[in-house]
């Protein structure tokens, strides 16, 4: 089931109770951890870190730290699973998801109460209940009391054509709900916006969300223009973070610029950010003799001396970018 109340529904559920939190490895997940390890740390949350880096991982995770435990925090993994049946926990634990993966299980969402999921995505198009779900006990003893009380063939014959009807429409309508796989809203946006609800939102909480954000849109995990509505939600937390601070020297701002697309071009040399680029080194088919000659004519267009390349200066680097945007016209090359 989904929450609808980040903060009655979810936070204060927590408050008193110790608490499991099961983290992927992922850097939204990383992100997201260090905004609920500063909550918990105010409001005096004892809690136990586990990494979760699969199935296997979760199920041994939980079997070994459920004890005495009522409430389990879950970023980024186990909702694209279905927990109960995987975990098989006790009747009064409760599993709160945070998963930007999606599309999520359907049991998870329909779970009574026992896995409560923290945020709906606008992006999903979950099956409804009485499409997916059909209680087959009602249904024998329906065709039971319909033999027994005298009624013809063609009755049950027609009740059980309804049923492979109803059945063929469900695997339509699942193969279409889980064919894709695809990321949501980063994990650590909403819970940025616990932050906020609860008065607890600054500067670090602020930056963990922007590198969630930045993260998806390096990985294209997200559309380009999501990761800019992602972005531009932030702006609201930073005029706000900026409002409650004592501090007036804070210039904390997000701005989006186009760059390009170079890992690491700050710590690596310019050869091998251009060489390792995800965009430019299969265009220039690097993997072949030809791509070497390449890759050095055009950097020896930009003005670039192979014999210095591995000695050069920062602002030189930046001012090599600079030149490789005019040099280069290559979708996904460059990023806001």
């Amino acid at each position: 089931m989904f929450i609808e109340d980040l903060k009655n529904d979810f936070y204060n559920q927590l408050l008193g109770n110790r608490v499991l939190l099961l983290v992927h490895y992922d850097v939204d997940a990383i992100c997201t951890c260090k905004i609920l390890q500063n909550l918990f740390k105010c409001d005096n949350i004892p809690y136990t870190l586990v990494p979760i880096g699969g199935i296997a991982e979760l199920r041994t995770a939980y079997e070994e730290n459920n004890e005495e435990i009522k409430y389990v925090v879950l970023i980024n993994c186990g909702g694209t699973i279905d927990l109960v049946d995987i975990l098989q926990p006790e009747e009064d634990v409760v599993f709160f998801v945070l998963d930007s993966h999606k599309p999520t299980d359907v049991c998870n969402v329909y779970s009574d109460s026992q896995v409560r999921l923290i945020w709906k995505d606008e992006e999903e198009n979950i099956p409804n209940f009485e499409d997916i779900f059909r209680d087959d006990d009602d249904e024998e003893e329906d065709e039971e009391v319909t033999r027994a009380e005298g009624h013809s063939l063609e009755d049950v014959v027609n009740r059980r054509r309804e049923r492979r009807a109803w059945e063929e429409k469900r695997n339509i309508l699942m193969f279409n709900y889980t064919q894709f796989s695809f990321y949501g809203k980063p994990s650590a946006s909403i819970a940025l916006e616990l932050s906020w609800r609860l008065s607890r939102c600054g500067v670090t909480q602020v930056w963990c969300a922007c590198v969630a954000v930045a993260a998806q849109e390096a990985l294209s995990s997200r559309p380009p223009a999501r990761c800019l509505l992602d972005a531009d939600e932030l702006q609201r937390h930073v005029a706000s973070t900026k409002n409650n601070t004592d501090d007036s020297q804070l210039t904390a701002k997000i701005t989006l610029e186009k760059d390009a697309w170079l890992p690491l071009y700050r710590s690596w040399s310019l050869e091998c950010s251009v060489r390792y680029s995800p965009a430019l080194g299969p265009h220039l088919k690097l993997h072949t003799l030809a791509g070497e000659t390449r890759i050095r004519q055009l950097l020896a267009d930009m003005g670039v001396i192979m014999v210095k390349i591995h000695t050069l200066s920062v602002d030189f680097l930046l001012e090599s970018y600079q030149l490789l945007a005019v040099e280069i016209q290559i979708d996904g090359f460059f990023q806001h």
